[in-house]
């Protein structure tokens, strides 16, 4: 399902792990908020406890996750048929964030 949504080349560029996080989403919407937010947190070198387990450059950093997440969003809301999927990937990003 995730292979339809395409992202805007500029963006992918300037966040360029923005589209395998957009991947993750469209898998961890359909786990357990658990395992989906462990997912997440391992795009972005983050462990369950919210500590850091990486420095390295080549991780996903926080803008690419916010961008991800708006693409995700904004995708969904295009699609009709894939609009009840929003409020899933905005608890998954809350669920990180808290």
């Amino acid at each position: 399902i995730f292979a339809s949504y395409a992202m805007d080349a500029r963006a992918s560029e300037l966040w360029s792990h923005a589209p395998s996080i957009v991947e993750k989403l469209a898998v961890a919407i359909k786990q357990p908020s658990a395992a989906a937010k462990d997912e997440l947190f391992s795009v972005l070198g983050i462990d369950g406890s919210g500590a850091q387990v990486t420095v390295e450059e080549t991780k996903a950093g926080i803008e690419d996750f916010e961008y991800a997440l708006q693409a995700a969003v904004l995708q969904r809301l295009e699609q009709p048929a894939n609009e009840k999927e929003v409020p899933r990937i905005i608890e998954l990003a809350a669920d990180c964030v808290s």
